[in-house]
C-alpha cells in the first residue's frame, strides 16, 4: 500500500524540498524561481544551497518514482499512486527493472535523509535529557574550573530570567532547550566555550521580542551549526552578532562573499551626499558591514587572503571616492577636480586585512595655480585633502573609520598634504629614498579623472623603471631591514612577531619590492609579483618564488584567523603551543605550532639573505 506520491521519500517530498528551498532563497534571487524541477535543482546546486550529490540523488529518485507512477496508472487507467500487492512482478515486467523493492528502498531512504536535513525541524530529544535552563544538567562531568562553572550557571540563569520576564514567548523555551542540547556539549569541550555560552545569553537578550530568530535556529540545522561554531571560535563575530542579530541570517543569505561586497560597494557609490551627517553615518555602517562580511568568510574558510584583500580594497576605494565627491560638493568644486588619491601599502596592493590602515599620497594632477572661485587649485586641493581625511578617518557614525598613515607622503608628516604633479615627479626622481621607491611598488591611483590618474601613474612607472645597480639596491634594502629589526622586532622572550621578526611578512614583502625595482614587472601584490617574475630575474629567484608566494599566503591566513577569532595581532605570538593563539591556528591555519613557524621563518630569512647577495652575471 506504499504511496509513491505521498509516501516517505516519495514524489511529494522531492517537490516540497525544492519548493521550500526556492521560498527560502528565491525572494532575493530571481535566478532560483524556475518552475521546472530539474532546472530548479540545478540552480539550487549552482548557488551552493544544495550539494551536487544531493541534487543528483533527488533527480534520479524523481525520475524513478515518476516511471513507477506512470506504469501504475497505465495498468488500469486509474489515477492511483498506491503499489498493488504484486507490484514487484508487475513493475519488473512493465519497466524491465530488476530488484524493484531494493531500488525503491534506496530512493526512499535517499530522499527522506535529504528532506530531513534540509526541511524538517530539529528532532525533539527522545531521551528526556535534563533541562539546561533550569540548571538540572550537571556541569561537573566536563572538567570545568569552579569559576567557569559559575559563569556558565550565571549565563543559563540569565536566559531563564529573560523567558520568565516575557522577553521571549513561552514557545521559545522549548526551542532554546533544543538549541542548548546540541550546543552545550560542543561548547563545554571548547577552549572558548564559556564565552560562547555568555554570548548566546547576550544574543537572546538582544533579540528580545523578535522570536523568529529563535525559531530559525531551532528549525534550521545549518544556521544552528554555524552559530555554535562561530560563537566559540570568533570573539569579533560574536560581538557583532550580539549587536546586530540580523547576522543570524547570514548562513541563509544568497548574497555572500564577493557578491555582497559588490552590492555594498554599489550602495556606497550611490550614497546621497547632501546631508553630511547622514552620509557619514551610512558610510561608516557600510564599511563596518563589509568588514564583518569578510570576517564571516574567513571564519567559514570561504575566502583566502587574496580574495579578502581585494574585497576590502574595493570597499576602501569606493569609500574614498565617496568622501571625495562629498567634499567636492561641500566646497562647491567641479566633479572633475584633478585630485588623485594614490593608494600605497596593503591598500594599494589590494592585500588588506580587517584592520589595515590607509597609506595615501594626494597629488594635484593639473596646474596648481589655476584660479577656481577666487582661490588657486593648490589651495583648494589642500582644503579638499584635509576634509577627505576627516571623513575617511572619523569613527562611526562620523566617518568611514579607517586609520590614516601620512608617513609615506613626500617629506613624511612634515610635508605638505597635497603635492603637485611636478613636485611629486621631482621628489621621486631626485630626493626620495629607496624605501620610498619600495612603497611606490604598491602604488595605485584610486580617485581622479582617467587622464589625471594616468598622469600620476605614468610618473610612478618612470620612477620604478629606472635602471638600478643590484649591489647598491640590495645594500639599501638590507640596511632598511636592519633598522626595522632593531626598532620593531620582538623584544620579549618567548614571543614572535610574525610581521617584523627575521623571516616574517616584511622579509617577503621587501623581496617582492626589490624584484619590482630590479627586474621590472607590473604587479603590485606580493603574491602575484612572485608568481609572475620576469624572465630577467636570476634563476635562484625563480627557484624560490613559488615558496615565497605560498608562505606569504600562509602568514596572511594566520593573520586573518587571529584577528577574526581572537581580535589579536600577529605582533606577539607566544611560543607556548598550548596558548589560545595556537589552539585557534590549529583550526584555521596551515602553520599550527610555534616550532613549525620558527622553522619557516628561519628558512625565509636565509632565502632573503641569499637572494640579496647573489651576483647577477650578464
Amino acid at each position: 500500500d506504499f504511496d509513491v506520491k505521498r509516501g516517505h521519500g516519495g514524489i511529494r517530498e522531492i517537490e516540497f524540498l525544492i519548493q521550500s528551498m526556492q521560498l527560502l532563497h528565491g525572494g532575493r534571487d530571481a535566478y532560483l524561481r524556475s518552475s521546472e524541477g530539474k532546472i530548479a535543482l540545478a540552480q539550487l546546486q549552482a548557488k551552493d544551497h544544495i550539494l551536487h550529490d544531493e541534487a543528483t540523488k533527488l533527480f534520479e529518485a524523481y525520475c524513478f518514482w515518476r516511471r513507477v507512477e506512470h506504469a501504475l496508472q497505465a495498468r488500469k487507467g486509474e489515477q492511483t499512486h498506491a503499489l498493488p500487492a504484486d507490484y514487484e512482478l508487475y513493475l519488473t515486467q512493465a519497466l524491465g527493472l530488476e530488484d524493484v523493492k531494493a531500488k525503491m528502498q534506496m530512493h526512499s531512504d535517499d530522499v527522506a535523509k535529504i528532506f530531513a536535513k534540509r526541511v524538517l525541524p530539529l528532532p525533539e530529544s527522545e531521551t528526556h535529557e535534563p533541562n539546561w535552563l533550569v540548571g538540572s544538567h550537571p556541569l561537573t562531568a566536563f572538567g570545568l574550573s569552579d569559576e567557569d562553572q559559575l559563569r556558565i550557571q550565571a549565563a543559563l540563569q540569565h536566559m531563564d530570567e529573560q523567558l520568565l520576564r516575557g522577553l521571549l514567548p513561552e514557545r521559545s523555551r522549548k526551542q532554546i532547550e533544543l538549541i542548548l542540547q546540541q550546543a552545550m556539549p560542543c561548547w563545554l569541550k571548547d577552549a572558548n566555550g564559556v564565552s560562547a555560552v555568555e554570548s548566546f545569553a547576550d544574543l537572546l537578550h538582544s533579540i528580545a521580542g523578535r522570536a523568529t530568530w529563535v525559531d530559525l535556529l531551532a528549525t534550521h540545522q545549518g544556521a544552528l551549526d554555524w552559530l555554535i561554531g562561530v560563537l566559540s571560535a570568533s570573539r569579533y563575530l560574536a560581538e557583532h552578532i550580539v549587536k546586530k542579530p540580523t547576522w543570524l541570517e547570514w548562513p541563509l543569505a544568497e548574497e555572500r562573499g564577493a557578491v555582497e561586497i559588490e552590492r555594498i560597494c554599489d550602495v556606497i557609490s550611490k550614497l546621497k551626499i547632501d546631508d553630511e551627517a547622514q552620509f557619514l553615518n551610512e558610510l561608516g555602517r557600510l564599511v563596518d558591514q563589509a568588514r564583518v562580511q569578510c570576517a564571516l568568510l574567513i571564519d567559514a574558510h570561504k575566502a583566502d587572503p587574496l580574495m579578502i584583500g581585494v574585497m576590502l580594497a574595493h570597499v576602501a576605494d569606493d569609500a574614498i571616492q565617496a568622501c571625495l565627491s562629498s567634499s567636492l560638493q561641500q566646497l562647491k568644486l567641479p566633479e572633475d577636480f584633478p585630485l588623485v588619491a594614490l593608494a600605497l601599502g596593503k591598500h594599494g596592493s589590494q592585500e588588506m586585512g580587517l584592520v589595515s590602515d590607509l597609506d595615501m599620497v594626494f597629488v594635484l594632477a593639473e596646474d596648481p595655480n589655476l584660479e577656481i572661485n577666487g582661490r588657486s587649485a593648490r589651495e583648494w586641493a589642500q582644503r579638499l585633502g584635509r576634509r577627505m581625511i576627516r571623513q575617511v578617518t572619523g569613527q562611526y557614525p562620523f566617518g568611514a573609520g579607517y586609520e590614516f598613515d601620512a608617513r609615506l607622503r613626500p617629506s613624511g608628516h612634515s610635508g605638505v598634504l597635497v603635492t603637485t604633479l611636478e613636485g611629486f615627479q621631482s621628489y621621486q626622481l631626485h630626493e626620495a629614498h629607496t624605501w620610498e621607491h619600495q612603497a611606490l611598488c604598491r602604488a595605485r591611483a584610486v580617485t581622479g579623472t582617467k587622464q589625471a590618474k594616468k598622469r600620476v601613474m605614468d610618473i610612478v612607472q618612470v620612477v620604478l623603471g629606472q635602471k638600478r645597480n643590484f649591489t647598491a639596491l640590495a645594500a639599501d634594502v638590507l640596511l632598511m631591514r636592519k633598522k626595522m629589526l632593531s626598532h620593531l622586532a620582538s623584544k620579549r622572550n618567548g614571543f614572535l612577531s610574525l610581521k617584523h621578526d627575521k623571516g616574517g611578512l616584511v622579509d617577503i614583502e621587501f623581496l617582492a619590492q626589490f624584484s619590482r625595482l630590479m627586474f621590472g614587472g607590473n604587479h603590485t601584490g606580493t603574491v602575484e609579483t612572485f608568481r609572475c617574475l620576469p624572465e630577467s630575474a636570476p634563476q635562484l629567484w625563480q627557484q624560490h618564488a613559488a615558496y615565497l608566494a605560498e608562505t606569504y599566503l600562509n602568514y596572511r591566513q594566520m593573520e586573518n584567523a587571529l584577528r577574526v577569532e581572537l581580535w589579536e595581532s600577529i605582533g606577539a605570538l607566544p611560543e607556548d603551543i598550548h596558548a589560545k593563539e595556537w589552539v585557534t591556528l590549529q583550526r584555521h591555519a596551515l602553520i599550527t605550532s610555534p616550532q613549525a613557524l620558527k622553522d619557516t621563518m628561519a628558512l625565509v630569512h636565509v632565502i632573503f639573505r641569499n637572494l640579496l647577495v647573489i651576483k647577477v652575471l650578464h
